[in-house]
């Protein structure tokens, strides 16, 4: 550092270091200059470094003394300045270095050689070393060059076995592309022509899912392939022409899934399945986002037959709650509806009729609101608010064919009709059948069909996996080993399926030529099934549900003769299906549906089975007749015979059936040519079982020979359908199928399908009492009836309850009399029988499960532990549950659907009535009871009288003035009186007139209440009721006035043994004469008209309105068409004040003179108002229009209703029907309140000429003169 002089002097100064610094004195001053250098610092450093060694020995003399000295030490010159402490430091270490360095400066220089030495050694050392690192330096190098070689050369290796690998795969994949080249090509082309036609194919698709659950097949294939496809085209929408939504909406595994399912394979079915699916709330695959839940509607199936409920069951079985299905009156809806909205769960509701319970109004009015959270939803159920799951799904289910929704209900929920078709039915009962037949033809087949459903399914899955790898594949796609293996797995597994169809395909060749040998059998069994279904039409208590076919099909199934040849084996199965069936279905008919069913069967049999002998315009020939046809379109005739000339409804019938077919072609020329044959079976009581004259041969040998017969009697004497229809339906079924059926309680409790868990319901006409029946019967199999017996009413539900509890548990029958007064009752019942049916089982398997267990003793103990515990259910195999009810339309169809029916009525035909009491009233022991032959006698005129008095009913006044309610009991009564009047008398007393009076004012006449009917009772009684019914010349009837043909005996069969009496009921003629009955022949001349058209009505309704028409138009085209001809042809009405005015016109002289006869005065001004027949004539206007209004209103509205501008209305349904089936609308001619306003006419046509006909009469009388002749039936009130 620099040394500050100044400083350094004032230290020096100081008085301290005056003795120590004396010496110095004499150079100080050069020191403080020297010392005063800038670089005195570097000096004294640098000597340090550089000259310490040249310090010589003259220096060390002068340096010594001052060394020597005692205060040259560094803490003296501290006290005086640090400076000079640093520099006595120096110094000192100078003179010491310089004293040291004489002894080390010869080592050093030794050193110094040394070094030198050695620095030359390692010079050599480092050439040497230098030559060695070049050596190895090289050496690495080449070695480096070698390890190269050696890696380019195994890489080359390896590349060349990859190479080789490479090559295989691309070999390998270029066969695999190859086999795929064709297809995948096609694909390509199909798809870039889908994707042009795409917004179409949507749009269609869209529409297909919104609009076109509620139809069938037929009319979903119409609005797709025409009215859809159309409307696109139309609009210039690129379409996809004869699209199959079914390819479009979903793919053939999700089919095969389905399928699995039990939901059917025909093509309605799947497209049921699309609806459902597209119904129902569900989340995307991969981002996993549930549906809005304010754009579902939920499914609300119409499924008759069950099959959307058994799949449903299979498909949504893993998301049912633990209660599984419900009901829409179960007991604890609410809360299981809760339950799975709030856990999404799956809800499927059975049981609906017409509409919901409020229950369901928040959910279907979409009243969800979005709660807290990202995929949170509320909704309030009962006032109760809660969560809702955005997995819950909701299917609704009705049994009835064709409910009747409300308007809001079909909005709010998409209705799908699930109704099973005649085809998709006939393909189930064909395995079915197969199972039987054939079982393990039917396992092959089903396992083909299984085994390829499989390898289509994994070969899609794998082509999809494919695909995936294909599109997220990146760089050379040889590279990707997984993509090649799949690729090469699909491959296989393409072969695989090919060769799986390959063989299936000849497989199911040989399987469906074995299998097609059944399948009339299955058509037979569809048809039946489908005709039972129709019979709803007739009475809303005709339901029957296919699983309750089912059963008797298996019955028929395991048990039809088994002959050796498969031939005869098929048509015993026919035979007997169709025959059990119509057991089954006719012991629950009503007298008056029993015929109607039997033909609409017999033509169905032949629509389907026998096409070529039936034709549309056959059937339009038996409803419609010459219905049709005017008086302008057929030609006069002088058979005054027929009409009384004139042409009238049997004219018309003869030409309309002349023109239609070419079989009557020559029909009117062939009665002009022998006119007394015709006109003598045209007057016989009964044409139907004569020849008929020019056609009987042509009829015998023709295959639609009994048709065409059946069509002449609609001809000619419609009075008689009804019995040609009887003799119809034999011939083409058989005999056995106009006999009549002995149908009693006793059958009913044997019939097939019934047990405990099957009621039987007995629905009830007028008078009916079938207690006793049911009492007598439960005394044979030991069963009590009286303490489980309720009569229905206000308040009894309990009872009823309680009743059939106590059955169950006792084995008891219990009785339900009167059950349409308590339909809320019987709404649950069902599942009442249900819920027991599944405790019953629950219980029977637990005991099952602890047999054999030692658990029995365990559970024994338990039981006295526990006396107060509830017994587990077990149902009494002897346990019957019997119904009696009136026919009600409200009465539920699901336990209709799970019963066995039986009407309580008095047999159709004498035949039938003798039958019926000789079967349940009159046996073997009764007879044996008087060992008299007059007593059978007796009791045989008895039960003739009784069925004589019966079949009077059905001729309304003319039997009866007053329709009485005459029933077996009466005819009971009467022999038990008849009983003990023999016992008491004996032969020898019988009082004739006891016996008339106790039976005929009695025990039938207590009935009666009007003079006359008891007038003829008692001649009843006066004729068979006497003396004269023993002598063996004894007959009910003169046979001369049964009319033509082989007359027959009615008289009383003489033997011991009820087997006579049963044989010669059996030879009773089946079609009876009004003379049985004290008529006139003519009395059944209304009675068969009335009865023929009731038929042809009922069976009309069952007829499909979907097939085309003639010419190929539809029938909404025809109605359409012949509302505009007759809309044009309506007269304009005149406004009722020009009525009014041309009436005070009216008056002229000669109508005057006409009028006031002796009081004419020519002077006398008379108001036209004045006049009687004026009034008349203003009244008569005044109807016709408001008639001519409700007609051209009425033409009006069908044209707009069918082009869809206005609303369908129920009476415009019912107007399209009626002009269809050519009818006049009913409303026409009655009004809303039943008052007839019109003339009644059964024709459209001829109604539309009367009203042209009454406007042009009164139209002609208003604008000229009064007529002088008068239609007095062409007015209003003549």
């Amino acid at each position: 550092e620099k040394v500050d002089t100044n400083a350094e002097a004032k230290t020096y100064n100081h008085g301290g270091a005056e003795t120590f610094l004396k010496f110095f004195t004499p150079s100080w001053d050069l020191s403080k200059k020297l010392m005063s250098s800038g670089s005195f610092c570097n000096d004294v450093i640098g000597f340090a470094k550089v000259k310490k060694d040249q310090i010589n020995e003259e220096t060390m003399e002068l340096l010594e003394p001052y060394y020597l000295f005692p205060g040259f030490l560094p803490e003296y010159a501290k006290k005086a300045s640090g400076a000079a402490e640093g520099l006595l430091m120096f110094v000192r270490a100078m003179y010491q270095y310089h004293i040291a360095s004489l002894v080390a400066k010869p080592l050093q220089k030794a050193l110094a050689i040394k070094q030198a030495e050695l620095d030359i050694a390692n010079k050599k050392l480092k050439a040497a070393t230098d030559s060695v690192n070049k050596a190895q330096a090289l050496v690495a190098e080449l070695q480096k060059k070698l390890d190269e070689a050696n890696a380019k050369k195994k890489a080359l290796e390896e590349n060349q076995e990859l190479l080789m690998t490479k090559m295989d795969e691309a070999t390998k994949l270029i066969e695999s592309l190859g086999g795929e080249k064709i297809r995948w090509s096609e694909s390509c082309r199909q798809f870039a022509e889908d994707k042009k036609k795409l917004l179409g194919d949507m749009a269609l698709a869209c529409a297909f899912v919104s609009y076109c659950g509620p139809f069938n097949f037929t009319f979903r294939n119409k609005l797709i392939k025409e009215d859809f496809y159309q409307g696109c085209i139309d609009l210039g929408i690129p379409i996809n022409k004869n699209i199959d939504v079914t390819q479009l909406l979903v793919d053939e595994a999700t089919i095969a899934t389905w399928n699995s399912q039990t939901l059917p394979k025909d093509q309605l079915s799947v497209q049921n399945g699309i609806l459902v699916v597209e119904a129902s709330p569900k989340r995307d695959p991969k981002t996993r986002e549930a549906t809005d839940p304010l754009l579902v509607r939920f499914p609300l199936l119409i499924d008759p037959q069950g099959q959307a409920l058994s799949w449903l069951k299979n498909r949504e079985a893993e998301n049912f709650p633990y209660q599984g299905t419900t009901t829409i009156g179960h007991r604890k809806l609410g809360e299981i509806a809760k339950f799975c909205i709030e856990n999404g769960k799956t809800l499927l509701v059975e049981g609906i009729v017409d509409n919901l319970v409020p229950l369901f109004d928040p959910i279907l009015q979409k009243k969800i609101s979005k709660g807290r959270g990202r995929n949170k939803w509320i909704v309030k159920i009962d006032g109760e608010e809660m969560e809702y799951s955005l997995d819950f799904k909701m299917f609704l289910l009705t049994k009835v064919a064709n409910p009747l929704f409300s308007p809001e209900l079909s909005a709010q929920t998409t209705v799908i009709d699930f109704s099973v078709t005649r085809e998709g039915l006939e393909d189930q009962l064909l395995s079915f059948v197969i199972q039987n037949e054939q079982p393990q033809l039917e396992i092959k087949r089903q396992q083909l069909i299984d085994g390829v459903n499989t390898a289509t399914v994994m070969l899609q899955s794998l082509d999809k996996t494919l695909l995936e790898k294909l599109a997220n594949s990146k760089g050379n796609l040889l590279d990707d080993v997984e993509l090649i293996r799949v690729l090469r797995k699909t491959k296989a597994k393409a072969k695989e399926v090919n060769e799986q169809i390959i063989a299936s395909t000849q497989t199911q060749k040989t399987i469906s030529e074995k299998r097609e040998l059944y399948r009339p059998v299955a058509c037979r069994g569809s048809i039946v099934y489908f005709t039972l279904v129709d019979t709803t039409s007739f009475n809303p208590m005709y339901q029957n549900s296919l699983a309750q076919f089912l059963v008797w099909f298996f019955y028929t199934l395991k048990n039809s003769e088994e002959p050796a040849d498969a031939k005869q084996r098929i048509d015993i199965l026919i035979d007997n299906i169709t025959y059990n069936s119509y057991v089954a279905l006719d012991r629950g008919l009503f007298v008056m549906h029993k015929l109607t069913f039997k033909l609409l069967l017999t033509l169905k049999i032949l629509e389907v089975e026998r096409k070529d002998t039936i034709s549309t315009q056959m059937l339009d020939l038996l409803f419609k007749a010459g219905m049709a046809l005017t008086n302008a379109d057929c030609p006069k005739h002088k058979f005054s015979w027929i009409d009384g000339g004139t042409i009238g409804n049997t004219w018309k019938n003869v030409v309309n059936l002349s023109k239609t077919l070419p079989f009557f072609n020559d029909l009117i020329n062939k009665i002009r040519s022998n006119e007394s044959e015709w006109k003598k079976w045209f007057d016989s009581l009964n044409p139907e079982e004569l020849e008929i004259p020019s056609f009987e041969e042509r009829l015998a040998t023709d295959p639609s020979g009994p048709l065409m017969r059946l069509l002449l009697i609609r001809a000619f004497r419609d009075d008689r359908v009804s019995r040609a229809a009887d003799i119809f339906v034999g011939a083409i079924l058989g005999a056995k199928y106009i006999k009549p059926l002995i149908c009693n309680v006793s059958n009913t409790y044997s019939a097939v399908g019934s047990g405990k868990w099957t009621p039987n319901i007995l629905l009830l006409t007028p008078g009916a009492d079938p207690t006793g029946q049911i009492k007598a019967l439960a005394k044979t199999v030991n069963a009590q009836v009286d303490q489980y017996t309720v009569s229905m009413g206000e308040g009894q539900e309990k009872f009823a309850k309680m009743a059939i509890d106590n059955a169950m548990v006792d084995g008891g029958w219990a009785l339900l009399n009167n059950c349409h007064l308590g339909l809320g009752y019987m709404n649950s019942l069902t599942d009442y029988i249900e819920q027991k049916k599944e405790e019953d089982a629950a219980t029977r398997a637990a005991e099952n499960s602890k047999k054999g267990t030692g658990d029995e003793k365990k559970a024994d103990k338990k039981k006295k532990k526990k006396k107060n515990e509830k017994p587990p259910f077990k149902c009494h195999e002897n346990f019957r549950l019997w119904i009696t009810c009136e026919a009600h339309p409200k009465f539920p169809i699901s336990l209709l659907q799970t019963s066995i029916k039986m009407t309580m009525e008095p047999p159709k035909g004498l035949k039938a009535g003798l039958l019926r009491s000789y079967s349940e009233v009159v046996d073997e022991e009764r007879l044996g009871r008087v060992p008299e032959v007059s007593w059978r006698d007796l009791v045989f005129s008895l039960c003739f009288l009784h069925s004589v008095v019966q079949e009077r009913r059905k001729f309304g006044p003319i039997g009866w003035c007053i329709k009485y309610e005459f029933n077996q009991s009466d005819l009971e009564a009467s022999l038990m009186f008849l009983e003990k009047h023999f016992y008491e008398t004996g032969m020898g007393g019988i009082s004739w007139n006891t016996i008339q009076y106790m039976i005929c004012e009695v025990q039938y006449g207590g009935r009666i209440t009007d003079d006359f009917d008891r007038r003829l009772f008692n001649t009843f009684g006066l004729f068979w009721l006497s003396p004269t019914v023993f002598k063996d010349d004894f007959q009910f009837c003169d046979p001369a006035n049964l009319g033509g043909g082989k007359k027959f005996e009615y008289k009383i069969p003489k033997s011991e043994t009820i087997d006579v009496f049963l044989d010669y009921i059996d030879e009773v003629p089946d079609n009876d004469t009004p003379s049985l009955f004290g008529l006139h022949s003519n009395a059944d001349l209304t009675l068969g008209k009335t009865e023929a058209t009731r038929m042809l009505d009922l069976i009309q309704t069952t007829r499909p309105r979907e097939a085309s028409g003639d010419g190929g138009k539809t029938p909404q085209q025809i109605v359409s068409e012949l509302a505009e001809e007759l809309l044009e042809k309506v007269p304009e009405s005149m406004k009722m004040d020009e009525v009014r005015q041309y009436i005070m016109k009216r008056p002229k002289a000669k109508e005057i003179e006409w009028t006031l006869a002796d009081g004419f005065n020519p002077e006398r001004k008379v108001a036209g108002i004045e006049i009687p027949l004026n009034v008349f004539l203003f009244q008569e206007i005044e109807r016709l229009i408001k008639i001519l209004h409700i007609v051209r209103t009425t033409l009006r509205d069908v044209g707009f209703a069918i082009k869809g501008e206005i609303i369908m209305t129920p009476q415009l349904s019912s107007t399209v029907d009626a002009m269809y089936d050519g009818k006049p609308p009913t409303h026409w001619y009655v009004d809303a309140g039943g008052v007839e306003i019109a003339w009644t006419v059964p024709s459209l046509p001829s109604w539309f000429a009367g009203l042209l006909k009454r406007h042009k009469q009164l139209m002609d009388w208003l604008t000229t003169m009064r007529p002088n002749v008068y239609w007095l039936t062409g007015f209003f009130n003549p």
